[in-house]
């Protein structure tokens, strides 16, 4: 079964799926989307952007406003250009976000997966990167070993927006584009 459902551009939305897979585009607004075993592939999304995904697939492009994603065993999370802030919950998924321009605090916290972050170079961030012994840090992004055991620090730019990433059991790669 098909369905195609046509919305104002600015809208509220919530919306909660069960096993059906999503696409949406074109909306600004208050956006909570939450899929249990659907893929959901959403383009030029602006607004307060909150998606709940279990055990599904996420391809996104072209986000702008509050972004916020708690992914439980993704089976791919990829993101491209985000230009927001961005509030990253993830276990057992790995994430791929490219052309993150972050213009608020920002937080990720991953359990078991791999997390790769492009960073947009022409931006100022301030880096904070907490892991465990079980966590890897690579990419081009030069950190620092910080006070707390684990921790490690660096900035973009001199330093700005504040990124926080939590990691426990993860590869970690920061870069720059």
């Amino acid at each position: 079964m098909h369905y195609e459902i046509s919305l104002p551009s600015q809208v509220d939305l919530a919306l909660n799926l069960d096993r059906s897979d999503t696409t949406l585009s074109g909306l600004e607004g208050q956006l909570l989307l939450e899929l249990d075993r659907s893929d959901l592939t959403v383009a030029e999304l602006s607004g307060t952007i909150t998606i709940v995904l279990d055990r599904g697939g996420l391809e996104a492009r072209d986000l702008a406003g509050v972004v916020a994603l708690d992914v439980d065993r993704g089976d791919r999370l990829r993101v491209d250009s985000v230009d927001g802030s961005l509030d990253l919950e993830l276990d057992r998924t790995d994430a791929f976000l490219t052309r993150v321009r972050l213009n608020g605090d920002s937080a990720v916290e991953i359990d078991r997966g791999d997390l790769s972050l492009q960073l947009m170079a022409d931006q100022s961030v301030s880096l904070e990167v907490q892991g465990t012994r079980r966590t890897r840090v690579q990419g081009g992004v030069r950190l620092q070993t910080g006070l707390q055991r684990g921790e490690q620090r660096g900035a973009i730019g001199g330093g700005g927006v504040r990124l926080r990433i939590e990691a426990d059991r993860v590869v970690v790669r920061l870069d720059t584009n």
